[in-house]
């Protein structure tokens, strides 16, 4: 609109009589029109660039043009309205002209110039919702392609389903790596129930809690909740679920978002076990401190009868006393044990060479143990880097424990292979084995229970490989031991995350 709200009106047409016969109609039908004319395209194009109309009457033929030629150029469409008016016969040429960007058109008579002003206030309503139309859609598609694009960019896994089957229908490029899906395509074929284990933890079956929670968010706008669910491959996986209810198109659906949570609880099974470790090492600390002590008088009153002990002492006195002093030592080497595994709590974490780690340990069991008859044979990835990050006191301990038990089962000679590998992107693999005596299978199910000790004479404390294995659990690694039975020697496997994969180093 021109400035006093006039509506302003450009009339290009070459025939003189034209423009003025439409021009007296405007003033007749009151100051809000406000005319200007040109009688050719080339001043229809100056008027028009200089100060656009509020809207265009433009006749289809010029002597220096076409109309149509103004609708190609980028000066014309969208920023006015444009209505073609022509003679009898150019309807066609017209109705091009309206596929080019003109608004309507209108044929030459005096009856069509008489309803002109009603023709340019109709045109104009019909251009302003044209424009309110477009911005709408503009906004919405702008709106959709923001979405798609957090939709798409997002890195949690985002998920859309729609009733009555609340099948997928749509899946983000997080979706499809989470669940080991190899397109979007692929992602949507699966129904919800097969990418879920047949029952949760709670021992429900997920198709029922499914329904649950889909009922709760359809009927509260939303519903969050842990789910095991299942990759392609069958693997399970714990992941939080967001269902938000969500109305769009005049549907209603629900928007799934998915977190996969395996890291987050290995984490807090971790700070569980370190927690429980810690409270265990000090607990043992203070208890071994007030053993100690009474047991020295025990240990020291038992060596003392049994050194004033003769010929003449019946064999039976001699022999109790012998026992008692056996198990009192071995108190003491339990004791020793838990003292020396309470120490390595709290200390902090550093960067350690896993190669480096395992030949300090060989010689502090060497010095110990004398190892000159075990055939020691090492190998390892020269090219790969074999950092771990850790407790280097209780790692030392680890291995120095798993070692010891080989030297102590193969005897003064035997063939102890120690390998370190990759085996993962996540994790390196220590494997020691043994050509020592061997285990059951029920020693094997005993083995890292505490006090078990494996040792016919008692040597060990049997605390030894529990808490070792506890120690390693706490480093967010695992230890197992394999067998073929007495006399097939032992190998221990011990998992630890690559030094990249530690993140917290105290």
């Amino acid at each position: 609109m021109t400035q006093g709200g006039h509506i302003s009106v450009l009339i290009a047409d070459d025939e003189p009589a034209h423009i003025e016969a439409i021009r007296r109609v405007f003033e007749a039908a009151g100051s809000q029109f406000a005319v200007k004319s040109a009688a050719t395209l080339g001043e229809y194009r100056q008027l028009s660039a200089a100060e656009p109309p509020d809207i265009a009457l433009l006749d289809l033929n010029f002597s220096d043009g076409s109309a149509v030629e103004v609708l190609k150029a980028p000066l014309g469409a969208n920023l006015f309205p444009i209505l073609i008016m022509t003679s009898h016969g150019d309807e066609s040429k017209a109705v091009q002209a309206i596929k080019l960007g003109a608004l309507d058109y209108i044929v030459k008579s005096p009856e069509t110039f008489a309803g002109m002003p009603r023709a340019v206030e109709r045109a104009l309503r019909e251009w302003r919702l044209i424009l309110e139309r477009g911005a709408a859609e503009r906004s919405l598609r702008e709106s959709e392609e923001r979405y798609r694009g957090l939709f798409d960019k997002s890195h949690d896994a985002l998920m859309t389903l729609e009733p009555p089957s609340w099948k997928f229908t749509s899946g983000n490029p997080a979706a499809v790596a989470m669940f080991g899906a190899k397109t979007i395509r692929e992602f949507i074929s699966f129904q919800p129930g097969e990418l879920s284990p047949e029952r949760q933890p709670d021992g429900r079956a997920s198709s029922e809690k499914a329904r649950e929670m889909i009922e709760t968010a359809m009927r509260e706008g939303s519903s969050f909740f842990e789910w095991m669910h299942k990759r392609i491959s069958g693997e399970d996986f714990p992941a939080t679920v967001l269902l938000t209810r969500t109305d769009a198109a005049g549907k209603r659906f629900l928007q799934a978002t998915v977190r996969d949570i395996t890291e987050r609880d290995q984490l807090q099974k971790k700070l569980m076990t370190s927690e429980k470790l810690a409270v265990m090492g000090r607990l043992t600390a203070d208890v071994a401190h007030e053993l100690n002590n009474p047991l020295a008088v025990v240990i020291g009153g038992a060596q003392l009868l049994l050194d004033r002990f003769d010929a003449q002492t019946p064999a039976a006195a001699k022999s109790q006393v012998e026992t008692v002093l056996r198990h009192a030592k071995r108190c003491k080497m339990i004791l020793g044990s838990l003292l020396g595994y309470g120490r390595t709590i709290g200390e902090k974490e550093e960067i350690i060479s896993l190669s480096d780690l395992i030949r300090e340990v060989i010689k502090a069991v060497d010095y110990q143990y004398d190892m000159s008859g075990i055939d020691i044979v090492m190998s390892h990835d020269q090219k790969a880097d074999m950092e771990i990050a850790g407790n280097k006191t209780a790692l030392l301990s680890v291995f120095i424990n798993v070692i010891r038990n080989a030297r102590q089962a193969m005897g003064k000679k035997g063939r102890l292979a120690i390998s370190i590998e990759k085996e993962d992107e996540l994790q390196l693999r220590v494997k020691i084995s043994d050509s020592g005596i061997g285990m059951s299978h029920e020693q094997l199910s005993k083995l890292f229970q505490p006090f078990a000790s494996g040792w016919k004479d008692e040597a060990g404390s049997g605390i030894g490989l529990a808490t070792s294995r506890g120690l390693v659990e706490t480093h967010g690694g695992s230890m197992l031991a394999q067998s073929d039975g007495p006399g097939q020697g032992t190998t221990f496997t011990i998992f630890l995350p690559h030094a990249l994969n530690r993140r917290t180093l105290k």
